[in-house]
């Protein structure tokens, strides 16, 4: 799930019957929205499941039935870092969203469920990171692309480790492969132990 962060505009309802209670908040520099009956709040960390829970749980000393609802309206710059076999290996601040497909010839629409794309409203993806760290070189092994990204406190929080065989995408169109990118990727293209010359020419067709 996403995380939630500093910057993210939120739209929150606290009940469809008390609209005068809904909110429009972005998270501040501290990781907190202030809301009026339960003050000054830390949301920081949080997925949204679990702000919905929360605010369940806060609102109940002031609303017989609270059915909080929360939907993002603005999604903050994430900040990401791509490492090993790329030209131009770094830390790199990458939109949010946007609604333009035309910086990235692989970038398509799909069902909401898996946080690609909706209503063509898109999000940056490992092929956007990729180019931003100036493609990746000739040694590069794309079969196993990781990713170490934080988890939901609800998971325990850390880092949980996500595994690409990137290849895929440019040999077989695997659009699968090319995954959202959230706030503290970690990107890791390793180094290839035999030639790859097949796959940097598929690389640089797809302008990567």
């Amino acid at each position: 799930e996403y995380i939630l962060g500093k910057g993210d505009k939120l739209k929150i309802i606290i009940s469809n019957e008390l609209p005068e209670l809904n909110l429009i908040k972005v998270i501040d520099i501290n990781g907190t929205i202030f809301l009026p009956q339960v003050k000054r709040i830390y949301i920081d960390g949080l997925t949204i499941s679990e702000l919905i829970k929360l605010l369940n749980k806060r609102y109940k000393e002031f609303v017989v039935k609270p059915e909080v609802e929360v939907e993002i309206l603005k999604y903050r710059p994430i900040s990401i870092y791509v490492d090993g076999e790329v030209n131009d290996p770094g830390l790199y601040l990458l939109k949010g969203e946007n609604n333009s497909s035309e910086d990235n010839p692989l970038r398509f629409e799909s069902n909401p469920n898996n946080n690609l794309s909706t209503d063509n409203q898109f999000f940056p993806t490992v092929f956007e990171a990729l180019k931003k760290a100036g493609g990746i070189t000739r040694n590069a092994d794309l079969s196993e692309v990781k990713i170490y990204r934080k988890s939901s406190i609800s998971n325990g929080g850390g880092q949980e480790e996500i595994k690409l065989n990137f290849l895929d995408l440019l040999t077989q169109g695997k659009v699968s492969s090319n995954i959202r990118l959230y706030d503290q990727d970690y990107i890791v293209i390793k180094k290839s132990m035999t030639s790859s010359l097949a796959q940097v020419s598929k690389a640089i067709k797809s302008n990567l």
